[in-house]
């Protein structure tokens, strides 16, 4: 039976916390990394990595950090009753960040058009600060994530039916990470081509039936 491996990147921070110092003493109890990886259902490069940080710098070397708030913005976030954790990582030359917090619906806002204003203006003082072009992603609570899966399986089921209708489909106007998600799945997809059109908000995808 196979054992379904626990993404870290949607772990809250309190759970992370706890996979990790559970690997650690798993693995100074003798049990090998292979094993607690499956107990754990974590990958095992992961859990050596936890293991080989504990070694080098101790349980700080395994905490997650909490962000602290800047000095001018921490009455505006106290007064808004904001709770704010954060976990970040970089995989694959991408930096992603994870927002917690129990105000989601407010930093989302409506079909998440503040997280993309979040992402754009983050994006832009990174690449400011540092004088270079940074691939950047901000999400809260696992919201893009969510959305990228259910559009996914939209792309699926709109690319079925352009499949067995060979007529072509024009898609709403989305956002520009949701319309890579839909070329995405398209070019899995047999005898499909993606292809933008419009500008600015009015961009939208269509969906080619390709002999």
């Amino acid at each position: 039976m196979k054992t379904q491996k626990t993404d870290g990147r949607k772990l809250d921070a309190k759970t992370l916390q706890y996979l990790r110092k559970r690997a650690v003493t798993l693995r100074g109890e003798g049990i090998s990394n292979i094993e607690v990886a499956k107990l754990l259902g974590v990958n095992k490069e992961t859990t050596s990595k936890w293991y080989a940080a504990f070694k080098r710098g101790g349980e700080d070397a395994i905490s997650v950090k909490k962000t602290g708030r800047p000095k001018k913005s921490g009455k505006i976030l106290t007064d808004m009753q904001f709770e704010v954790e954060t976990v970040s990582y970089v995989q694959d030359g991408r930096i992603y960040c994870n927002i917690n917090t129990s105000n989601n619906s407010i930093l989302i806002g409506k079909a998440g058009v503040i997280l993309r204003a979040i992402n754009l203006i983050i994006k832009n003082a990174v690449s400011t600060t540092f004088k270079k072009r940074l691939e950047v992603s901000v999400d809260i609570n696992g919201y893009k994530e969510q959305r990228y899966q259910k559009v996914a399986a939209m792309a699926k089921r709109f690319g079925k039916k352009v499949q067995h209708s060979k007529i072509n489909m024009k898609l709403d106007p989305l956002p520009a990470d949701e319309r890579k998600v839909i070329h995405q799945v398209i070019a899995e997809m047999p005898h499909l081509a993606t292809q933008s059109h419009g500008e600015g908000k009015n961009r939208y995808l269509e969906i080619y039936y390709v002999d």
